[in-house]
């Protein structure tokens, strides 16, 4: 039987089809719930799961202050922040600690400053100590001493720093003992600190002798009994490595050739050279790039075209280098100079050295005729040299 419906034109045919798969696309593909799944929920932030307190221990005098600071880890050893960190004293009698972590001395004895976050608790050990009234007194104020026959150093921030330091120093002391011939006899004891509340006073009303406070954050006392000088430095910026090698050096070349205090530009610029340098892990001394802190101040120097000519430089006595307005400047040239002979001219420097231990050179003028003669070049062009040289930093 012939088919009798009628046949549709076909424009029109297609439009069911495609408004069905117009529908389609725009759910989504017609599958599944009829949308896209929800996100994910965020991770649960790891919970604390121990609490230390640094330091550790903290030795103080009555009405001192201290602020000591609370670090948090997860069950992994990984450090949290953002916690919120509860102090506590178990004994206000002796000491009180306030919100931030800031630690009062009240009255002689021990107390424990607590941190808890998250019910986990981390503990300081706080020994509040009498006025002391000798120099021993003072030097037992430090609660972590690392010894090695005649060498000390002792801290109120960790035994690690302590013993970190002590190796340091041994390791510098055998780098000048190798390379000087004079013995230092001094720059044996070492003390680092944070305390800033009337330090220097305690020194100064204990110390049996001559105190002696200068820059780089060091107060020296010397110790007229052992012959030696006893150091003190603070406060304590880390890293303070480069303290150690500039004042022992200055210690070495001055028993070396006693007349080198006099000798300011030489005297500086060979320690802020040594102070550069630093040990690797079998102990082996390198300097490698000259301090942030003389290519800073020699660019800032000659930008404001203020650097000091070097006949002049070599000629300035010690009140007039160290009382210089801008004694960063001088320190740089010094520094830069040096740099600069000991990169450019090694032999050069080394026979230096040699001269001075010999006792070839003993004066000023001896070093400056030295440089001169063993580079062969005029101070004219040592002054272009070693300029350009430096810039390049």
């Amino acid at each position: 039987m012939p088919n009798c419906r009628p046949r549709l034109p076909h424009f029109i045919r297609i439009i069911p089809v495609l408004t069905v798969a117009c529908v389609i696309t725009a759910c989504g593909g017609g599958g599944g719930d009829g949308g896209a799944p929800p996100p994910a929920p965020p991770p649960t932030p790891p919970q604390a799961s121990d609490v230390t307190v640094d330091p550790g221990i903290v030795v103080l005098f009555e009405t001192d202050r201290r602020s000591v600071t609370a670090t948090v880890r997860d069950a992994n050893g990984n450090i949290l922040t953002g916690r919120t960190v509860t102090w506590s004293s178990l004994n206000d009698a002796v000491a009180t600690v306030s919100t931030t972590g800031e630690i009062i001395a009240v009255s002689v004895g021990t107390a424990t400053i607590r941190a808890t976050v998250e019910g986990q608790q981390g503990d300081a050990l706080i020994t509040v100590t009498p006025p002391i009234s000798t120099y021993e007194d003072y030097k037992a104020h430090f609660p972590y001493q690392e010894t090695s026959g005649q060498f000390i150093v002792s801290s109120d921030f960790s035994a690690a720093f302590s013993q970190q330091h002590l190796e340091h120093l041994m390791m510098t002391w055998q780098y000048f003992s190798a390379l000087y011939l004079g013995s230092a006899g001094t720059y044996t004891e070492m003390y680092y600190t944070r305390d800033l509340t009337g330090l220097y006073s305690r020194i100064i009303a204990t110390c049996p002798t001559t105190i002696v406070v200068g820059g780089r954050n060091l107060t020296a006392c010397f110790d007229s009994q052992n012959g030696v000088y006893i150091w003190f430095v603070v406060p304590y910026i880390e890293p303070d490595f480069g303290t150690q090698l500039h004042e022992i050096g200055h210690s070495f070349l001055y028993f070396t050739q006693f007349d080198s205090a006099n000798w300011p530009w030489f005297n500086e610029g060979i320690s802020m050279y040594w102070e550069s340098g630093s040990f690797d892990a079998n102990g082996s001394y390198s300097v490698t790039a000259p301090l942030p802190y003389l290519t800073s101040n020699f660019r800032r120097a000659s930008n404001a075209n203020a650097l000091v000519p070097l006949p002049t430089l070599f000629q300035l006595t010690r009140n007039q280098f160290y009382g210089d307005p801008d004694p960063a400047k001088l320190y740089s040239q010094a520094g830069m100079l040096l740099y600069y002979v000991s990169k450019q001219y090694p032999a050069v420097a080394q026979a230096l050295i040699e001269s001075i231990n010999n006792g070839q050179i003993v004066n000023n003028n001896a070093v400056i005729d030295y440089i001169l003669q063993q580079t062969g070049l005029t101070i004219t062009e040592l002054e272009t040299n070693y300029t350009q040289y430096a810039l390049q930093f």
